[in-house]
């Protein structure tokens, strides 16, 4: 993975740490599933969105095409978002808002109940996209393949100077599985594709993360966590009838989800997005692609998921120009090593240069390989390249 961070403003002063820290200065090119989102009023570059459904499904896609109109509260794929009394309500572009997407825990206990999922804080009525349960009556219970659907986006990048990066804000809570699981499957996985070629490469890749239960099935609800003195102590996770809070544990810290409330709850196995835990506030995902001559991007979301305490949001998919991967020839599906996946790529035109050249590339440098945690390069501008200059020049005078 190679991640990237932007910089909006420096001074001279912090010129000597702008290129250790891998900030550069990039320029905003593409923005889907913005906060004000109303039909593609708000998205920047996006010439088309399609969603994809499994075969006999289709009759699901919503007439402005922006979402799967389920019938039940509890499901949900598209775009959606809480409802406040604004032109971005549920309806034509959004869909009503899963419940498993709101967190209502202050409505909720002021009337002396609890609420132990939510992302979505009172007072937050922006557009977001979200998938869950879509393993239901409406698709299939028991068959994956036909409760998988998908959302592109493709973005015109043409008039670009430099290397893409793209990014997404993405948060997720509950207690997920394996994407391989045969029968409940939890899966949120972004792939992307350059001039409209068929070969999608890895993007963000999700995975959920398997945590270990203490010795004996007991565990130990710290004082400090919970405010309900009923909950503290020892419990049993083989007890039947057990709340989502008796899976506290002091040492997974990362499975620990703080309410807008101020409650904490915890779900064992957390989902993970190219690495990065998630948890129910947006964290910000991102790898940079690098040079490229393409001029347009497709970007598409593909996920199945089986339960209804399980969701998973994203917003500001975000397209940015300036940004340039660590240099690895042939690594033409950006993993970090040069190897005959790098080949597939490029026999199958997904590669940036096609042609003979390409496979050279590709041929001579086989077997290369980049540290796991390599960061990208930024990208020099002129203005940058004229700051150091000063920058040295007013060092040598003093």
């Amino acid at each position: 993975m190679v991640n990237f961070v932007r910089a909006a403003a420096f001074s001279v002063a912090s010129l000597c740490c702008l290129l250790p820290c891998g900030r550069s200065i990039a320029a905003v090119v593409g923005k889907a599933v913005t906060p004000e989102f109303s039909g593609l009023t708000g998205e920047l570059g996006v010439t088309n969105f399609q969603i994809g459904t499994p075969a006999g499904n289709e009759g699901l896609i919503s007439s402005s095409g922006f979402f799967i109109n389920f019938g039940s509260a509890g499901d949900s794929f598209g775009y959606t978002g809480r409802d406040g009394g604004s032109q971005f309500d549920s309806g034509v572009f959004r869909t009503p808002v899963a419940f498993q997407f709101l967190d209502d825990s202050l409505a909720e206990e002021a009337q002396g109940r609890q609420d132990p999922t939510g992302i979505i804080y009172s007072t937050d009525f922006g557009t977001v996209f979200g998938s869950t349960d879509t393993m239901n009556g409406e698709t299939s219970n028991t068959d994956p393949a036909l409760a998988t659907f998908s959302a592109t986006w493709t973005f015109d990048i043409s008039g670009r100077s430099g290397g893409l990066g793209i990014s997404v804000d993405a948060a997720a809570m509950g207690d997920f599985e394996s994407k391989t699981d045969p029968t409940n499957p939890d899966k949120f996985d972004f792939t992307y594709s350059l001039d409209g070629g068929a070969t999608f490469l890895p993007l963000f890749t999700s995975e959920y993360i398997a945590t270990p239960r203490p010795e004996g099935n007991f565990v130990t609800i710290p004082e400090t966590v919970l405010p309900f003195p009923s909950n503290q102590g020892q419990l049993d996770l083989t007890a039947p009838n057990q709340s989502q809070q008796d899976f506290i544990d002091q040492g997974l810290e990362d499975i620990l989800y703080t309410m807008e409330s101020g409650m904490v709850y915890a779900f064992p196995d957390p989902m993970s997005l190219e690495g990065v835990t998630l948890d129910n506030t947006f964290k910000t995902v991102n790898k940079a692609i690098g040079e490229t001559a393409a001029n347009s991007l497709m970007i598409r979301f593909e996920s199945v998921t089986n339960g209804g305490s399980e969701a998973f949001l994203f917003k500001n998919l975000t397209i940015e120009d300036g940004v340039v991967a660590p240099g690895l020839d042939g690594d033409y599906n950006n993993d970090n090593v040069v190897d005959a996946a790098d080949y597939t790529v490029w026999r199958d035109g997904g590669s940036p240069d096609s042609s003979q050249a390409g496979y050279d590339l590709w041929a001579a440098n086989y077997g290369d390989s980049l540290p796991a945690n390599a960061a990208s390069i930024p990208e020099p501008t002129a203005a940058l390249l004229a700051m150091i200059a000063l920058a040295g020049l007013a060092s040598r005078r003093s």
